[in-house]
């Protein structure tokens, strides 16, 4: 793509000289499912074993990272079980605190943003409170 500009006086009009040429790419996809990496005391669950950890008030922390192959990533918003709204945080790769307020199944949902701010699909993961 190249611009230049027209401009009219009356019937007559001047051209100005077209910039160089600048090339794009179109990103049609929103992002990949994010990595939830847990950084302890608390265990991902799997469909064979949930095993408690941590407690009420023992925070425990979780790096929100792109899925491998994936475009670049500005963000993430996420949202535990027990939490009303989505919190949102920048970067590529983001480590996050979690505090649970008390003994419980929890879960995590993760999207990863890309830089046209789309949100794309997420990921969940489960661990349970001592």
């Amino acid at each position: 793509m190249n611009a230049a500009t027209r401009s009219y006086t009356g019937s007559q009009y001047t051209v100005s000289a077209a910039t160089a040429f600048c090339y794009f790419t179109v990103d049609p996809t929103a992002p990949l499912a994010p990595r939830i990496i847990y950084g302890g005391p608390y265990t991902e669950c799997t469909s064979t074993h949930c095993t408690a950890h941590g407690g009420a008030g023992i925070p425990g922390t979780f790096t929100l990272a792109p899925a491998d192959g994936d475009s670049p990533i500005i963000g993430y918003r996420y949202k535990f079980r027990t939490d009303a709204t989505w919190t949102h945080v920048s970067g590529s790769s983001v480590t996050i605190t979690f505090t649970p307020p008390s003994r419980t199944f929890e879960t995590l949902e993760v999207a990863a943003q890309d830089t046209l701010s789309r949100y794309g699909a997420s990921t969940t993961t489960s661990f349970m409170v001592a």
